[in-house]
């Protein structure tokens, strides 16, 4: 049984990334970035219940959950994002933060991005810190792939799709590839996420907080900073 999962999410991926690669660029042009259907359809808040995957297809994290709020103005975006992770799924001392492994945590972040041209393409605020450039391109009206690119070997480290097939849903599978910085295969499979969102409205938003809080067992709050690094914050 383990063998024919494993099977069908291989197939799945391959799937996957030659929509990506050979998805047609098929979009809306608008004065406004707030017009665009891509971007009419992504704004507000998702409730979402992930998973992630090694490179071998075995689960990382078998179940975790996000909240993610997004706001879009005429010439940018604003995504927030809270991911909520269970106790041992978060390791916080790998990123020196004093954080046993046997506690829930909070992680929340904020990306800012400017429209670049009139077709949907946003780009990461500012010069951001680091070897990678940031971009969401989108390839449909319902449809883009943010690309977080090695500045040195231009080639993708993610490759994020993001399809939205009704205006209440709203899917991602977000593959880590490798990218040529480091030994390795370039292009091979380092790890595999999907997301599974739903729409909810902001008068629910601390019910839903609250109830995902006591679910894994959150005891921390730590924040992922622009220049990368990661802080503990007191809880909201």
């Amino acid at each position: 049984m383990q063998t024919k999962i494993k099977t069908r999410l291989i197939n799945w991926s391959a799937i996957l990334w030659s929509m990506m690669v050979l998805l047609p660029l098929s979009v809306a042009h608008a004065d406004k970035l707030s017009e665009t259907p891509f971007w009419t359809l992504n704004s507000g808040l998702w409730l979402s219940q992930n998973t992630y995957l090694g490179s071998d297809l075995e689960y990382k994290i078998k179940s975790y959950s996000s909240i993610v709020d997004i706001a879009v103005s005429a010439n940018g975006v604003v995504i927030v994002e809270r991911k909520f992770y269970p106790p041992g799924a978060f390791h916080g001392k790998a990123l020196g933060l004093d954080i046993a492994d046997d506690v829930g945590v909070e992680l929340l972040q904020t990306t800012r991005w400017l429209a670049e041209g009139d077709d949907g393409r946003v780009v990461a605020e500012g010069d951001v810190p680091g070897p990678y450039q940031f971009s969401i391109t989108p390839y449909t009206g319902d449809t883009a792939v943010l690309a977080v690119t090695n500045r040195t070997t231009k080639r993708d480290s993610y490759r994020m799709m993001i399809s939205l097939p009704s205006p209440n849903y709203r899917y991602v599978v977000n593959m880590g590839i490798d990218d040529g910085s480091k030994d390795g295969s370039i292009g091979a499979l380092r790890g595999l996420s999907f997301f599974n969102g739903q729409k909810i409205t902001q008068e629910s938003l601390t019910d839903h907080v609250n109830k995902l809080r006591q679910l894994h067992q959150i005891k921390a709050q730590v924040l992922a900073n622009p220049d990368g690094s990661f802080e503990l914050a007191k809880r909201q």
